[in-house]
This record gives C-alpha cells, sequence and structure tokens, in this order.
C-alpha cells in the first residue's frame, strides 16, 4: 500500500503516512490504470493543490504562548517530503521538522493521482527482459511504404527548417512581409500565483507557486512598489493594463515581467516558469524613466524618457529590445503598430509630426508648422487632431493618418481648450470658444466637422463606448438651471435628456457598460441621486439616493455598480445595476472596509472591514444579496491585502499583514464555508500577483467625472480702448481675451472710481491655458498698470483681481496700450523724436509716459553701449529693460546734449530700450514747440 499523496510505502492498517504524516485513505491507482478526472461542471474552473511551502519556519509553542497556533501550525506546515525529480528549478530548503499533530486537516480538494514507485531490483529486470525480448525479434525487409514516409518526413522537416530560417534572418528580398508569430500571448495556463519573501534590505525572492511546484524565479528583486518609479503599460484592443507590483504575470501568458535594479539601472526582464532552467531574459535596462507597452501580438515597447528627447525600443519574440526611434516626443498607436514622433525646432517656433513605422521607418510628414498646443489620436488610429496657433486665435487641424493628409480646418475660434475621441471608436469631438467666450460642441465620423451646440456658458462631454453618440452637460443662460443633452452624430440630432435646479456632475460611460453614462446631482445639503441615462434619450433611473453624503466612490465590477460613501463617520457600501433601479444596502454604519474581489456568478464578495474602531481587521465574505450575512473567514493585527477568490470557488488566497514590517506576514489560504480553520500557505511572504485574475479595464474599474470647461462670458478687449466693467458683490476677478501682436509692448492700466470703496486692484496676463505670466500690484490705491511682453502673437488673457471683499459692487475703468517696438541693430545708429503720439499710460493720465521703445536680440554676457544725443531744450534718458520688463541697465546723467551708459544682459533674448524726454510744460502737457529729437546709437563691445 502506498500514500496517495507523497507516494511512500505504507505498512498494511497503518492509519496515517510514515513519511507526510497524512491520512492513508485509499491505495494509488496503478500507473496503467490512472483514473480519469471527474467531469466539471459547466460553471467550474479547474481545481488546484495549494503548494507546501518549504520555506515556513514554525514558531514552537513554548515561544509563541499559544498551544493552539502551535498546533494548527505543525498540522498545516508538513516537513517537505523527498522532492521530485525536477529539483533545478524548484527552491528546496531544509527545515527544521515539525513534530506531527495528528489528525492532520484535509484539503478541500482533490489532489492528482501520482504513479506507484518502483522498486529498482524490478525496473532493472523489466528493463533487461524487454532488451532481450526486442533482440531476439525477427528482422524483416523494409517495405516501399516506409521508404515513402520518410521521404515525407524528411521533405517536411526541410520546410520547418527552411521557414525556420526566413523567419530569422527575415531577408530583404522577399516580396510579402512575414507575419509575426505571438510568442507572449499564449493560453493561460492552470492557476499559479506569485509569492514574495521579503527581507530587511528592501529586497524579494520571488517564487512562482501552483498545485505542484514551487519555483525560485528571481532573487534580490525590489521589495516595496512604491521603488518602482515608472509603471508597466499593457496594451491590448483598447484595454490598459497597470502592473504596479515588482513581479507581475503577463496577461494571457505563462510568462512573468519582472522589474529589479542593478546599480542604477533599472532592469526589465521576463521569466518562463515552465522552462527547464529558470533563465530570465534581459529585455531592456535603463538608468532613465521608462515605460513598457505589450502589443497583441506579443511586441515588446519601450519608451525611454530623456531630459530632451524620447527614445523608442522594440522586442519581438522575448529578444533583447532595440532602440528604433528618437524623438522629442513619441506617440505610440498600438491599433496600427506605428508612432508619431513629434520633433521641436530649434528656436521653438514650430513643430513637425511624422508617421513612423513600429521598426522607426519613416512613412510620412504629417505636419510642419506652428507650434502644436494640443493633439489626440484615435483609438483606431485613423485621425490625428491637432490644435495650432493663427493670428486669430487657434486653429483645429484634422489629419487622416491612412492617407497620410490633412482633409480639414476649423479656423473660425479664439481656442479649442478640449479636443478628444471615444474608446473604442473614431467618433472625435472639439470643444471650441468664441470671440465672446461663449463654448461650441462640435464632432466629426467621417473627417468632416459638423456643429452641435453653441453658445454655450460651461461644457462637460462623455462619448459612448458602443455607438456614435455623445452627452453634454451645460447651463441656461442665467446658470441657475443644469440641463444635461445627447446627440446622435452620425444622424446630427441633439435632444435634452433632463435639467434640474441642482448642480449636476457628469461622469463617463464606461467601457463596460454599453450604452449608458451616469450624473451625480447633489443638493445644497449633500442629498446625492446617481441617475444612469440612456444615450438613445430613454428616462433616466434612480441607482442611488441618499442625504448627507460625503466621499462618494462609484466602482464598476463586471455587471456591478458598487458605490462606497461615508455617513457621520461611518462607512456604507450600496450595490446596484446600472440597468435597474433594484439596489440594495449591503453593508451599513462599518467603521470602515475594504472591496478585495468580486464572483459575478456566484455572487460573492470578499471584503475586509472593521465593524467598530478598536475591533480588528476581519476578512468576510458576503452574498450579494439584500441583507446579506456577512461570513468572518479569518482576522489579523493589521490589515488584508491582495485577496482573490480561488478559481475553484470554494476557497480565497491572500495576504495578512501583522505588523508594519515587510516581513511581518504571511499569505494565507480559506474556505468560504469556515469549515476548516485558516491555512498558513507562505510564512513571512506576501502574495504578490494571480494569473486567474488579470482584471480587463472593461469589466474593473471606476466612474470618474468628466472635466467641465467654464467660460465667464469672457470678451475679446480691443487696445487703446477704454472699458467701463463691474466687479459684482462679492466677486473677486474678472478675465477678458485679449490680441497679440509681435514687435508691440502692452501696458493695461486699472483706474478705480473715486466712491469705490475696499478695491485694490491686481492685474495679471496669462496664457489660453490658464498659466500666469506676469503679475503687477505696485501700489496699494484705485489705480494699477502692468507693462509687459506678449509671449506671442496670438491670444492671451488678461485678469483683474480685487485683492479685497467688497460689500458693494465696484466699477472701473480698464485701459490696454499698444505700443510699437522699433527694430535696432548694434553699429546702426537711429534719428528718431518723441511725440505726443508715442506714449504709454491711459488717455486720462495728467502726465502720459512720451516713450519711443526699440528692441534688439542680446545675447547672454555681452556687452553693450548706449549713447544718445540731442538738443539742450529737453532732458533725455534712457534705460534697458529684458523681455520680463526686468530692469538692467540706464542713464538719467543727460549732461550737455547727450548721454551714454553700457549694460549685460544676462539672459540670451529680445531687450529692450526705452527713450523719453521731460519736454513738457508747467501744466504737465507735451510741449510740441521744443525739440524732441535725438540719435541714438547702439554699440556691441
Amino acid at each position: 500500500m502506498f500514500c496517495v499523496y507523497c507516494g511512500h510505502p505504507v505498512p498494511d492498517g497503518a492509519e496515517t503516512c510514515p513519511n507526510c504524516q497524512r491520512p492513508a485513505l485509499a491505495p494509488p491507482v496503478p500507473p496503467a490504470q490512472e483514473a480519469a478526472p471527474e467531469p466539471q461542471s459547466a460553471k467550474a474552473t479547474a481545481s488546484f493543490e495549494l503548494p507546501q511551502t518549504r520555506l515556513s519556519i514554525p514558531v514552537p509553542p513554548e515561544e509563541s504562548g499559544d498551544d493552539d497556533l502551535a498546533a494548527l501550525t505543525a498540522s498545516i506546515i508538513q516537513p517537505a517530503a523527498e522532492p521530485p525529480a525536477a529539483p533545478t528549478r524548484a527552491a528546496d530548503y531544509t527545515l527544521p521538522e515539525l513534530e506531527p499533530t495528528p489528525p492532520p486537516q484535509v484539503l478541500p480538494f482533490d489532489l492528482p493521482p501520482r504513479s506507484q514507485p518502483v522498486p529498482a531490483a524490478a525496473a532493472t529486470a523489466g528493463r533487461k527482459a524487454a532488451k532481450a525480448a526486442k533482440e531476439a525479434r525477427p528482422r524483416g525487409k523494409v517495405k516501399t511504404w516506409q521508404i515513402l514516409v520518410g521521404l515525407a518526413a524528411l521533405l517536411l522537416i526541410c520546410v520547418a527548417a527552411g521557414v525556420a530560417v526566413l523567419y530569422l534572418t527575415r531577408p530583404a528580398w522577399l516580396p510579402f512581409e512575414l507575419p509575426q508569430l505571438p510568442v507572449l500571448a499564449g493560453p493561460k495556463e492552470a492557476p499559479a500565483y506569485l509569492v514574495a519573501y521579503p527581507n530587511r534590505k528592501g529586497e524579494n525572492e520571488i517564487f512562482w507557486q501552483d498545485g505542484k511546484d514551487s519555483i525560485l524565479l528571481m532573487e534580490d528583486v525590489l521589495q516595496n512598489p512604491s521603488d518602482l518609479r515608472f509603471p508597466v503599460a499593457y496594451q491590448g484592443g483598447q484595454a490598459v493594463y497597470r502592473f504596479w507590483n515588482p513581479a507581475e504575470f503577463i496577461p494571457g501568458s505563462s510568462q512573468v515581467l519582472v522589474r529589479t535594479l542593478d546599480g542604477d539601472d533599472m532592469r526589465v526582464l521576463l521569466v518562463d516558469p515552465g522552462a527547464k532552467e529558470i533563465a530570465p531574459l534581459e529585455i531592456f535596462a535603463s538608468d532613465q524613466p521608462h515605460q513598457v507597452s505589450l502589443l497583441e501580438d506579443g511586441t515588446i515597447v519601450i519608451v525611454e524618457f530623456r531630459e530632451e528627447s524620447k527614445r523608442a525600443y522594440v522586442s519581438r519574440s522575448g529578444a533583447e529590445a532595440e532602440r528604433v526611434l528618437k524623438a522629442d516626443d513619441l506617440l505610440l498607436v498600438p491599433a496600427t503598430q506605428q508612432w508619431i514622433a513629434i520633433d521641436h525646432s530649434s528656436d521653438g517656433e514650430s513643430d513637425t509630426y511624422t508617421l513612423v513605422g513600429l521598426e522607426g521607418e519613416e512613412i510620412a510628414t504629417l505636419y510642419d508648422g506652428a507650434p502644436v498646443r494640443r493633439h489626440a489620436v484615435s483609438p483606431a488610429g485613423v485621425y490625428l487632431t491637432l490644435v495650432v496657433p493663427v493670428e486669430e486665435g487657434e486653429e483645429l487641424v484634422l489629419i487622416d493618418l491612412r492617407a497620410q493628409e490633412e482633409i480639414s480646418t476649423l479656423d473660425d475660434y479664439a481656442a479649442f481648450p478640449e479636443v478628444g475621441f471615444a474608446d473604442n471608436s473614431d467618433l472625435g469631438w472639439f470643444i471650441a470658444e468664441d470671440e465672446e467666450g461663449w463654448l461650441t460642441l462640435g464632432a466629426t465620423l467621417d473627417g468632416e466637422w459638423q456643429i452641435l451646440a453653441e453658445g454655450l456658458p460651461q461644457l462637460a462631454v462623455t462619448a459612448s463606448a458602443d455607438r456614435p453618440w455623445l452627452a453634454y452637460l451645460t447651463m441656461d443662460e442665467d446658470g441657475e438651471e443644469s440641463l444635461l443633452y445627447t446627440a446622435d452624430v452620425e444622424q446630427g440630432t441633439v435632444q435634452q435628456v433632463y435639467s434640474s435646479d441642482e448642480r449636476l456632475m457628469l461622469f463617463s460611460g464606461f467601457p463596460g457598460i454599453p450604452l449608458r453614462f451616469f450624473a451625480e446631482e447633489r443638493t445644497s445639503d449633500n442629498e446625492v441621486t446617481l441617475l444612469s441615462f440612456g444615450f438613445d434619450g430613454d428616462d433616466p433611473l434612480v441607482l442611488f439616493n441618499e442625504d448627507q453624503v460625503e466621499n462618494m466612490f462609484y466602482r464598476v465590477w463586471s455587471d456591478y455598480l458598487l458605490i462606497e460613501y461615508r455617513m457621520e463617520e461611518k462607512q456604507y457600501l450600496w450595490v446596484c445595476s446600472p440597468y435597474d433601479e433594484d439596489g440594495f444596502l449591503l453593508l451599513e454604519e462599518w467603521e470602515g472596509f475594504t472591496v478585495h474581489d468580486l464572483l459575478p456568478d456566484e455572487k460573492q464578495v470578499l471584503f475586509s472591514a472593521r465593524e467598530e474602531s478598536d475591533d480588528d481587521p476581519v476578512l468576510y465574505t458576503a452574498d450579494l444579496v439584500e441583507n446579506a450575512d456577512p461570513r468572518e473567514l479569518d482576522d489579523s493585527d493589521l490589515s488584508f491585502r491582495s485577496a482573490y477568490f480561488l478559481p475553484d470557488g470554494k476557497s480565497v488566497l491572500y495576504t495578512a499583514k501583522l505588523d508594519f514590517d515587510e516581513d511581518a506576514s504571511e499569505v494565507r489560504r480559506a474556505l468560504l464555508d469556515g469549515s476548516e480553520a485558516p491555512q498558513v500557505v507562505a510564512e513571512d511572504a506576501l502574495l504578490m500577483a494571480v494569473n486567474w485574475q488579470q482584471r480587463d479595464l472593461r469589466e474593473y474599474g471606476m466612474l470618474y467625472p468628466v472635466f467641465l470647461q467654464e467660460s465667464s462670458g469672457m470678451q475679446t478687449l480691443k487696445t487703446n480702448q477704454v472699458y467701463t466693467l463691474t466687479l459684482a458683490e462679492g466677486e473677486q476677478e474678472l478675465q477678458y481675451r485679449v490680441r497679440f501682436e509681435e514687435e508691440r509692448l502692452y501696458e493695461v492700466v486699472v483706474r478705480g472710481a473715486a466712491n469705490s470703496k475696499n478695491f485694490d486692484p491686481a492685474i495679471s496676463t496669462l496664457d489660453m491655458a490658464g498659466e500666469e505670466l506676469r503679475t503687477g500690484d505696485y501700489d496699494t490705491g484705485l489705480d494699477e498698470s502692468l507693462l509687459f511682453s506678449p509671449w506671442g502673437e496670438g491670444s492671451g488673457l488678461i485678469q483683474i483681481a480685487n485683492q479685497l471683499i467688497a460689500a458693494q459692487p465696484v466699477t472701473f475703468d480698464l485701459y490696454i496700450q499698444s505700443t510699437v517696438v522699433l527694430p535696432i541693430q548694434p553699429g546702426q545708429p537711429i534719428s528718431g523724436t518723441n511725440s505726443a503720439d508715442a506714449y504709454l499710460g491711459a488717455p486720462w493720465s495728467e502726465s502720459p509716459f512720451i516713450v519711443d521703445i526699440y528692441g534688439f536680440e542680446a545675447k547672454a554676457g555681452s556687452s553693450y553701449s548706449v549713447t544718445l544725443t540731442g538738443s539742450d531744450e529737453v532732458t533725455h534718458y534712457v534705460y534697458m529693460l529684458d523681455e520680463s520688463i526686468g530692469y538692467i541697465g540706464g542713464s538719467f546723467d543727460y549732461v550737455n546734449g547727450s548721454l551714454s551708459f553700457t549694460a549685460e544682459p544676462d539672459e540670451d533674448g529680445w531687450v529692450y530700450l526705452f527713450v523719453s524726454d521731460f519736454g513738457q510744460t508747467d501744466d504737465g502737457k507735451f510741449d510740441p514747440s521744443l525739440d524732441h529729437s535725438y540719435r541714438l546709437t547702439l554699440v556691441l563691445d
């Protein structure tokens, strides 16, 4: 009789195996008559045996102080039996044996039958008999069919060798492309998981484990995922996987991706647990930031982020990645396996977009022109949209990547703050802002833009994952009512589906929830209602409604929507379907909980929680039904992490944290029915990854609110014109758009009304993205001015802010002065005359600043001499300013009709010379009867 677990001989009548101390339940099945496995049901997945760890260190009862715990540990963690014949890839450790504590626990799943061990003498006799019988066999003549079979086999071998040579060499003379072999994307194997054994040096030993083997994959692997500076992305179709652990299974593959440090280099390696010898293949190593992508055919693509550029690397068939491309910026289009390389000119005045093949071969130049402010690529790699500056604002350029040509442009708008595409289609949209600051929504399916809505004060947009539909949120003209619309882009029709006097927040349609999008309605006293809408305009479904809600989180999990929220310092969990209103409260008034996993088919949820603040965390499972009673599986001193349902649907695998130290944790397994105490699978270890839970983001993720573009009805102001404006009571700032031109300086002047109380203005200039460029607040009082140089031709923003809180509306005058900058070159004297037509300051100023402004390109560290000669009737002065209107040098010592000074700019860039005089009458007015002429000379020393 032999043990069914380890194959060791068991004396007749013995109840337990003398080797593994397990019950000798039945004799093993002879090798020639192995029992067929029992058929699985349609819903069941493959059961497997959890390994008997060889790394567990038992705690003697006298040290632990807990006899029951010691007995349980001894009964679960058995000393390793004589290892099977594959020790080259399995980690074997010799640990002190435990005294057996009968009866040992019986695993609640079937173990595969093992072959009977054959005595050595019997095996030798059998081999000799077989050899003698073979030698005694009569030899016959070779028949014709045997020769033909041999020739056919030889021909097949030659063909296979030829194909292999073609794939290895890929000669250039081939008139066709060889298809890529999916090396990594193989079928998923039986359930397996990764266990990490951390040490206090901040490193891990990573083991691959299943029901049979425990295989050491790598040593000295990074310990803490936060040490991994750059996540790895998996892109297949439109799904994106983010790997945060030092070791992870590659989706759909038997391989494991491992990242570790070697000095300053981050190494990316592939390890195959099924190989005869565990030999990690290094794909990439770099001391620079990088991101790794896995394409559907198994090709690995890596983008390395350098200070001044990005570099692309490609690895096929698990080979070392080779550099294929370098550019200032790179966009990967996985659907077509192409790159879009972006290069900026050295002077920053132009951008070039180039379509490039995955291996680095240039296909076509897509765009070469003004610097691009934003871009978007359709998921299928069909369209590219670019937003570029033009003289009258911004232009939207649409490029067909298939034809490699520009197919349309829009330039009738001041700005395009947002462009985008739907997740799973070539449906594109834009949000534009007109001259008066109102928003417009446009969309395209076939390359032709159509306007869906315009004149909107605010706008948030989301797209259907399945149909050519958009949903958008806006407000009425008075800003008092939230309005929700859907648009059928194919038909060009728009319909209103909801309105509310309360604040609405639009949520994106999730890829795993076809034809639906969501909006949250929240009142001033925090009554929250979650509404589910159909793009086709059906009545909304009320999925959730509750008062005094805080901290809402919407989690999508398969066909369920889990809503986590807090009320009065307690946590709740609401469960519902996006398609009906029959939701229910699963957890109520808990101190806190974390949802780990879900079994949609079995309608069970796995979570850890504290019911009260002084409770230890407990691992629970609960049925997804109303009034379900959670079932306790295990408790821990600190927390539970990485908890998963096993594929058998009968047990869970998880990490129990015992303390804050990294090695103060263990991997356990617990039965869902609670019939047995939890088993320790690995001591001082962490469960790092499992291969049966490679979640697709189309089935699992969060609902996020859509970014809201808002407009203040911002009008475009003209220069050299006085505007009378009003800040409403309690309002702190106003913004206006201004069109700037090159070779000009601008001064913004604000004058508050004499009866304006609590008004202290500050002036700021911003770009169209809202980034502040220059701010001025030099005086406390009603008047303020700001002199600035624009950042280039195009639109910008002027912001007027009141630094005080006004108890009543504030009225003020705003004037934007535009002054021409005259070019001057070193060594070329210029004759000029100050006149009343060239001044800075508002028309109402009693003493406008009479000035001529000159500009030139300066080099940092160079010394420039300035000389001015003029008449004795006026007093001239000159000073030098940099691009930010910072003082560089100057002279006010006008003696005997001349002055001079030398200055040295600190930076390269545009430098200004201001030339002015005091040729004014006693009442402060410009006196044209005086001689205001001068001669200005600039010399590079």
